[in-house]
């Protein structure tokens, strides 16, 4: 599950969690409720949290307000069933937000990772990816790693896990190469 923390002044292993991001309660379980959150990242632009919710193949924009985001009273979804088309997920499991505001989510078993170019518009589709089994229209070149990250189609290896951006760079890490790339 996704916890929701008080604020505190000294943070120790004794403080508890408030509430599960996504429920009403530590029990209750509702449409808005996440299956295996796999990343959760604020937005300081816009002040929303976004969320990857792993297992249910969306993702999920909470605004602001402390009561929207317990709740489950997300203002955005993403993630029209599972497929590789730019409306569709398939256990997301990272998101990074660049300096320039767009998001990037590692779409894990799609094996690319989606951008969103202002993703508090709610778009119904990705703006674009990179990665994926293949790129072009043509099979990805295992040795190229620039646009590639199974070293071939339907590989459980090579699959995005973490994202961070700085300066202009995207970077990846990925499993098959044991690397991280930029």
């Amino acid at each position: 599950p996704a916890l929701a923390f008080n604020p505190q002044s000294t943070w120790n292993c004794s403080v508890k969690a408030v509430n599960v991001i996504g429920q009403s309660d530590f029990t209750a379980i509702t449409a808005g409720s996440l299956q295996k959150p796999a990343q959760a990242v604020r937005n300081s632009a816009s002040d929303r949290l976004y969320v990857a919710d792993y297992n249910n193949n969306r993702l999920f924009g909470y605004t602001s307000a402390q009561s929207n985001i317990i709740n489950g009273a997300y203002s955005y979804s993403f993630g029209n069933g599972v497929g590789s088309n730019l409306d569709e997920l398939e256990n997301p499991y990272d998101l990074t937000f660049d300096e320039h505001g767009r998001l990037f989510v590692a779409d894990h078993s799609n094996n690319r990772v989606l951008w969103f170019n202002d993703i508090d518009s709610n778009p119904t589709q990705a703006d674009g990816y990179i990665g994926g089994n293949y790129f072009n229209g043509s099979r990805c070149n295992p040795l190229d790693i620039r646009y590639c990250f199974a070293p071939y189609p339907g590989a459980t290896d090579g699959r995005p896990k973490g994202l961070a951006a700085r300066n202009n760079y995207l970077f990846v890490s990925i499993n098959y190469y044991n690397s991280t790339t930029a």
